[in-house]
């Protein structure tokens, strides 16, 4: 039991490293998908409307949600991965 806070200050921060690993994989992906529909320098929508914002966000879960990004699933990408990925947008 002596221990006890030495490991849970380790798994606490495993924990913050993989998600700084996925909100940067996500962020990458994000930059990827842009580029594909023609958005070199706009990463954060500031030229679009309230509507467009969502119409493009939503476009991105869709193409997380498709497995466009991860080529060894063959089959839709979980939810919970598709809101990891806008959150690490976000």
């Amino acid at each position: 039991m002596a221990h006890l806070p030495a490991v849970q200050s380790a798994a606490k921060g495993a924990v913050v490293e993989g998600t700084a690993a996925k909100q940067t994989c996500a962020w990458d992906h994000y930059k990827r998908y842009l580029f594909s529909i023609g958005l070199h320098d706009d990463w954060f929508l500031d030229n679009f409307s309230k509507g467009a914002k969502h119409t493009i966000l939503s476009a991105f879960a869709q193409s997380v949600r498709g497995g466009q990004y991860c080529p060894r699933y063959s089959k839709q990408v979980k939810s919970e991965s598709v809101r990891s990925s806008l959150e690490g947008v976000a």
